[in-house]
């Protein structure tokens, strides 16, 4: 049987195959199955993904096998079929978990898998639930209701509990029901017709609805146009009122003491000075209702005088009163009269609203319940007494006169005074606002020293006091108003500060104490600090923006400069010890750009050397150990050993020279690409910059640059040939030893390039041999990844294209979308020219292949391999975002990979660290190198003659594993202690107003991480861009955190075997049902998260159940966990249209 080594992962079974070919050994191998669980409604077929990488021997036969056991174990056969495609057969149960296998074995003669060959294969199988009948649900009831009261509808289902079920009202889908008794019994009060959309089980399957019910709301009889009509001798009267609604065929009044015709019904007469009550009523059974009134008198002898018709307006400053006249000529008062006056809203006998009483014809204008510029009506009333001395207004013979017109026209009462905001030295405007009255208005200003001023809002002099201002209407009305002025003190501020930067100080804390204006201040550095107190670790010029309560602000510079005066100095040279004396001869070659390192065991320093070969470190008085940088590749050593510096005190030099022997004769050319971004149907440059850091000269080097497709190339500053399959050659010629160059290719983002997608370029310098002897140990395998879209597919191949086979398994991952697909590292092996191949669907998935280098193979290699953009999802995309979270295959100096994300709108002056980490908290792995790429715009009015990008390495970076890489133009780099400062003198950068695309620039460099750091160790670095003479604009803040295992590996397998749980519908597109069901738990919890990993939103799962609605969340995929008792009890994934 052959050699099998399988794991289950949690979306696919990815098995590492070796084959033996000794003679006698099983090579048959039935491949790997989907481990996604399938769940089967009813008596539907289900057809499960073929297998994966399946090997069959000449006399092989491959089956599918629907059987009971789990894993490789077949248990019971239930049936057989040559495709995995089976259905339900008794005597199989409903509910249980069956699987389907494919099996390799020899052919048994009848074309069927011989169950007992010695090398029968059986893949680990899909799992497989059938459920039974699909269920239904029938609704019943509705009827006639009275409004407001409730009408009960029943619903009958079948199948299993419980049942999700859509409730349609007028064909309206209503919230859905989870029903969990049988009939269920569901509460209405709206009137509709009633009937059901979709039933749905607790496992997921949709089944059939039928019936309706209809429910009509009524309502109890209602009662209008009420009148009273007393007899021509005033001894009776008649009450007529009309009936609305209910049911006009049967209107009923009680007691039926009159004539009913239609709706209208007129009583009997009735004697006056008595009331009347009826109940009227119908055959829909929801009243009676109640019509009644008070004792009607009828002998009505009350006649009221008259008003003067003509108009009366109040224009004077006192609001009134308006005085009405009254003729009471025709007046005629029973003994139980009184005469009275009212101010209403209404003309002529109908008073409408009554806003004041009174028993003369006087009225005042309130500004409670009136308002300028309205007609109001004074009247007269004779009625009964009201008990208070007044006119009772529902005495049934009282008489109204026409009543008076009258307006009251508004005046200035109130001035309001915008309140005063501003700052020493500013001109004071004062706003004011008159409102009533009759416009024009005039002003009059009057303030200390005699100021005065007629402007409506006139500019106050700089003198505290009190201005008061008078404001007169067209009517001569005036009202006035004053205010103190109070003129602030201009803020006055004071700086501590411990001292200028040096070697002993490497941070300057200053602190501002500042006095005037309207306390609290807030504070605003330049280099974005905020607060009165601030830690500066660079030189230069720094402003701080006061602001105080009032709004009110005060710049202070602060200029933080570096002393020498406390360090002493190491300087020294670095030549190539050409002939190999070990002595520094006229003939030595000098050695430029090379790192010299000075410790004194607790603190290290750096230089760089120029192009002389010399540098100068300044350090603290004190005893160093002084040594050159080799570089790992082995290439060179120092004919001194570290060198020991002694500085007594600050005014001290001392000299350590290096000279150095080269082991090999071998070139060792190192190559770098980047570009400031890509935007899509922009024009983008990139530049590429190569050194020559090997022992002899280069000879007839050239660097082949693989784009992707996205990116087109249109010209560049030196010739090229190509494109061959998007590679482009460019001929560099003979390179000498310590000798760089640079170049720049012009390109444009094709427009049919999506925001977001990762865009790469790839730049491999030749020759690129490796001279350091091979590791011992190394098998001379060399392991190679490469893949291939298809039209439904993604294939990874792991080849070892090396010279010999594998003496070790390595191992590898693939991830999706961020997410493992397995359950840890698998093992591979390979013999020399043997290939490993693995297909997945093209999805929109993007898919990460990462595998290990065979052990002592030869340069830095970490084969890696990402795929972005191969078919789309179910919303027609694909994913993004993914591919920069990895390290790119380039540690070998030869190489150099530049991938960026397509962006739209950015931030001009940033900075990026890649790989850029795994979700939000950006983790990496110990000991990962990173690549920083910091950004730079003009965005002033001039050019730049000068920019200086300043950054301090975080203290858990090592600054001797520094290697400086492309910029867009040349630069100097200086090391200030723990501090790269890249110098672009007379870059001649100009303004973005001018030149757009020549105002940007960037440099990139990569260093490497201290030894020994713990998991979880946070990397924070920022840089400061430093234009010309001005401030400094402060980069965002780059992130990495150490960890170990982080990529999210997601499980359908259940933690507690009692609980399961389904969803649907999956994708949804307004609202998801989670159904879990088992033992009984406290505490039930659905989480879910984004493709990166970063929380979205977590909620309860109550009685088994849990709505997920999409709201906010935009259209995509997400994950989805669900937790008992804090345990994780299942996940999946989750899609939103």
């Amino acid at each position: 049987m052959n050699s099998l080594f399988c794991r289950l992962f949690a979306f696919f079974c990815l098995c590492s195959l070796a084959l033996n070919e000794a003679t006698g050994q099983c090579t048959s191998y039935a491949g790997t199955m989907s481990g996604l669980p399938y769940q089967v409604c009813g008596q539907n077929v289900v057809t499960v993904p073929a297998t994966i990488g399946a090997v069959v021997d000449p006399d092989d036969v491959l089956q599918y096998a629907l059987h009971t056991n789990a894993g490789s174990s077949l248990g019971t056969i239930i049936s057989l079929n040559s495709t995995p495609t089976f259905s339900f057969v008794p005597p199989m149960g409903y509910g249980t978990a069956y699987y389907i296998s494919a099996i390799v074995g020899n052919d048994d003669g009848s074309g069927n898998v011989d169950q007992n060959d010695p090398c029968l294969s059986v893949a680990a199988g899909t799992s497989v639930t059938f459920y039974g009948g699909l269920p239904t649900a029938t609704l019943s009831g509705g009827g006639t209701i009275c409004q407001g009261e409730i009408a009960a509808l029943t619903i009958n289902l079948t199948g299993e509990s419980p049942w999700q079920v859509e409730l349609q009202l007028n064909g309206s889908l209503q919230p859905p029901i989870t029903v969990f008794n049988n009939p269920f019994s569901y509460s209405v009060t709206a009137p509709g017709v009633y009937s059901l959309g979709i039933v749905v089980d607790v496992n997921g399957c949709t089944g059939t609805t039928s019936g309706s019910a209809v429910v009509t709301a009524v309502a109890a009889p209602l009662i209008s146009n009420i009148m009273v009509d007393c007899g021509p001798n005033n001894a009776d009267y008649t009450v007529m009122f009309t009936i609305l609604g209910g049911d006009p065929a049967s209107y009923s009044v009680n007691p039926p003491l009159g004539n009913l015709s239609g709706n209208v019904f007129t009583s009997i007469p009735f004697p006056s000075g008595i009331g009347y009550s009826f109940e009227v009523d119908d055959a829909n059974g929801c009243g009676p209702t109640q019509v009644a009134g008070p004792a009607v008198i009828c002998d009505c002898a009350t006649q009221v005088g008259t008003m003067d018709p003509t108009p009366i307006q109040i224009n004077d400053c006192n609001q009134g009163p308006a005085v009405a006249i009254y003729d009471n000529t025709n007046e005629v008062l029973d003994p139980n009269d009184n005469l009275g006056f009212v101010l209403h809203t209404n003309p002529g006998v109908a008073l409408g609203t009554i806003l004041q009483t009174n028993t003369l014809p006087e009225f005042t204008f309130d500004p409670a319940t009136m308002t300028y510029g309205t007609t109001y009506y004074i009247s007269a009333l004779v009625g009964n007494d009201d008990g208070q001395g007044g006119v009772s207004i529902l005495d049934p013979c009282l008489d109204v006169a026409a009543g008076t017109p009258v307006i009251f026209n508004a005046v200035p009462l109130t001035i309001s005074i915008a309140p005063l905001l501003f700052c020493p030295g500013e001109p004071i405007a004062i706003s004011i606002l008159a409102a009533g009255g009759n416009p024009p208005y005039t002003y009059l200003w009057t303030g200390p020293n005699g100021w005065t001023s007629t402007d409506p809002n006139p500019v106050l002099p700089q003198v505290s006091g009190i201005y008061t201002v008078t404001v007169t209407d067209a009517n001569l009305c005036s009202t006035t108003a004053n205010f103190t002025l109070a003129i602030p003190t201009p803020i006055v501020c004071d700086l501590q500060t411990d001292g200028e930067l040096s070697c002993a100080n490497p941070e300057v804390n200053l602190s501002f104490s500042c006095t005037g204006g309207v306390p609290p201040y807030s504070y605003q550095w330049s280099n974005g600090i905020f607060g009165p107190n601030g830690t500066l670790t660079q030189p230069g010029t720094y402003s701080i923006t006061i602001v105080d309560a009032n709004g009110c602000s005060s710049v202070e510079s602060v200029d933080v400069t570096v002393s020498q005066d406390e360090c002493g100095l190491i300087r020294g040279k670095v030549v190539e010890d050409i002939d190999g004396a070990c002595l520094f001869d006229a003939g030595d070659q000098p050695l430029g750009n090379w790192m010299v390192k000075a410790t004194d065991g607790s603190n290290d320093f750096f230089g760089l050397t120029n192009a002389d070969g010399e540098y100068e470190i300044f350090v603290l008085p004190g005893t160093y150990e002084v040594e050159v940088i080799l570089p790992p590749n082995g290439y060179w050593a120092s004919c001194q050993a570290p060198i020991t510096a002694v500085l007594v005190d600050a005014t001290d030099v001392d000299t350590a020279d290096f000279a150095l022997d080269k082991l090999v004769d071998c070139p060792l050319l190192e190559v770098d690409i980047s570009t400031p971004f890509l935007r899509r149907c922009f024009s983008n440059n990139y530049y590429v910059n190569y050194c020559n850091l090997g022992t002899t000269a280069a000879a007839d080097a050239y660097i082949e640059i693989n784009f992707d497709p996205f990116i087109l190339v249109t010209g560049a500053s030196i010739p090229f040939s190509g494109p061959v399959n998007n590679v482009y050659t460019f001929e560099i010629g003979d390179i000498s030893v310590g000798e760089c160059g640079n170049f720049t290719i012009q390109s444009t983002t094709s427009c049919a390039a999506a925001l977001g997608q990762t865009l790469c370029a790839e730049a491999h310098i030749f020759p690129d041999t490796i001279c350091s002897p091979p590791s011992p140990t190394w098998s001379g395998a060399t392991i190679q990844i490469t893949s291939e879209c298809t039209a439904d597919s993604i294939i990874f191949s792991l080849q070892n294209i090396g010279t010999g086979d594998m003496t070790a398994p390595s191992n590898f991952i693939v991830v999706e979308d961020g997410v493992m697909l397995m359950n840890g590292p698998q093992d591979f092996q390979l013999q020399t020219g043997e290939t490993l191949s693995f297909s997945f669907p093209a999805n929109g998935s993007t898919y990460v292949l990462w595998a290990e280098q065979v052990a002592g193979n030869p340069g830095l290699s970490s084969p890696l391999v990402a795929v972005e953009g191969c078919g789309t999802n179910n919303l027609g995309t694909f994913s993004t975002g993914f591919v920069t979270q990895f390290p790119e295959n380039d540690a070998d100096p030869f190489l150099s990979i530049d991938c960026h994300e397509v962006i739209g709108s950015y931030d001009p002056n940033d900075k990026n660290g890649f790989p850029k980490g795994y979700g939000e908290e950006h983790l990496i792995e110990a000991g990962q190198e990173l690549d920083y790429h910091i950004r730079f715009q003009n965005t002033g009015t001039d050019t730049a003659f000068k920019v200086v990008v300043q950054d301090v390495i975080a203290p858990e970076l090592d600054l001797s594993t520094l290697r400086p890489g492309a910029a867009n133009h040349p630069y100097q780099l200086d090391i200030h202690n723990d501090t790269l400062v890249f110098i672009f003198e007379n870059i001649l950068l100009p303004d973005s107003n001018v030149n757009e695309p020549g105002s940007h620039g960037f440099v990139k460099f990569r260093i490497g991480q201290k030894a020994g750091l713990p998991l979880g160790t946070t990397i924070e670095n920022e840089a400061a861009i430093y234009f010309d003479f001005n401030d400094p604009v402060v980069t965002n803040t780059t992130v990495h955190k150490l960890g170990d295992h982080f990529i999210t590996t997601p499980s359908r397998e259940v933690s507690l075997p009692s609980i399961s749980w389904s969803v649907f519908p999956n994708p949804f597109s307004d609202e998801a049902t989670f159904l879990v069901t088992g033992a009984e738990f406290q505490a039930v919890e659905l989480s879910l998260y984004d493709l990166t990993g970063r929380f979205i939103q977590q909620q309860k799962v109550v009685g088994g159940m849990a709505k997920v609605k999409k709201g906010s969340l935009s259209p995509g995929l997400y994950f989805y966990k669900i937790t008992v008792e804090g345990v994780m009890a299942g996940q999946g994934k989750l899609a939103v249209e």
